[in-house]
C-alpha cells in the first residue's frame, strides 16, 4: 500500500508543479492530470494490497489444515 501512497503525493506533486496562478483557468487541467494519476496509483496501491492480504489469509487456511 506504501507505494499507492507514494504514487498519490507524486501525481499530487506533479500536479502542483504545473499550476500557474497567474493563469488558473489553464493551470486547473494541470492539476486534474497530477490528481488523476494520484487517485489512480491510491486505487492501484489499495487493490494490490487487498488481493495480497487476502492471497496471505487464504495460504495461512491452507496450511492449518
Amino acid at each position: 500500500m506504501s507505494v499507492g501512497v507514494l504514487g498519490t503525493f507524486v501525481g499530487i506533486f506533479i500536479g502542483l508543479q504545473a499550476f500557474n496562478p497567474e493563469d488558473i483557468t489553464n493551470s486547473v487541467n494541470d492539476i486534474l492530470v497530477g490528481l488523476k494519476t494520484a487517485f489512480f496509483t491510491s486505487i492501484i496501491g489499495m487493490s494490490v494490497s487487498t488481493i495480497l492480504s487476502v492471497t496471505q489469509t487464504l495460504k495461512g487456511k491452507v496450511e492449518v489444515e
